[in-house]
């Protein structure tokens, strides 16, 4: 983990982050959402997004010696939310496509992080020194 001042602060966000993307990807869905993922590829694009955010904010969190690390967890957390949503019968379907999806959202994620994005959290927490 990369030598943060309010490290308690950003693993708390990191917990609630995969807390939130937990629930979202297992609740069931409002009658409304469910008609407008009826559209083709709607959820792979969120599934992409959120699995990007995922990487971004954890990829700016971890020194670079982890990422592989990291990547294999984020592709299991999308196995592991596929097969949770195949078994709990709450109106989700798993889809393997959902799966490529993550590990795009995954593999972009990574790239974002490695042109501009792994310092960002440093630069918000030296910010927040500052102040």
């Amino acid at each position: 983990m990369r030598n943060l001042h309010f490290r308690r602060i950003w693993i708390g966000l990191s917990l609630l982050l995969v807390c939130v993307s937990l629930w979202y990807f297992l609740a069931p869905l409002p009658p409304d959402f469910a008609r407008w993922l009826q559209i083709p590829c709607k959820d792979k694009v969120l599934h992409i997004f959120a699995f990007t955010a995922l990487t971004g904010w954890f990829a700016s969190l971890l020194a670079n010696v982890r990422w592989r690390r990291l990547a294999l967890c984020l592709v299991l957390y999308g196995i592991v939310i596929e097969v949770l949503q195949g078994i709990m019968g709450l109106g989700r379907q798993a889809e393997a496509l959902d799966v490529v999806a993550d590990c795009v959202g995954v593999a972009i994620g990574f790239s974002l992080a490695t042109w501009f994005g792994v310092r960002l959290l440093a630069g918000i927490d030296a910010w927040l020194c500052r102040l």
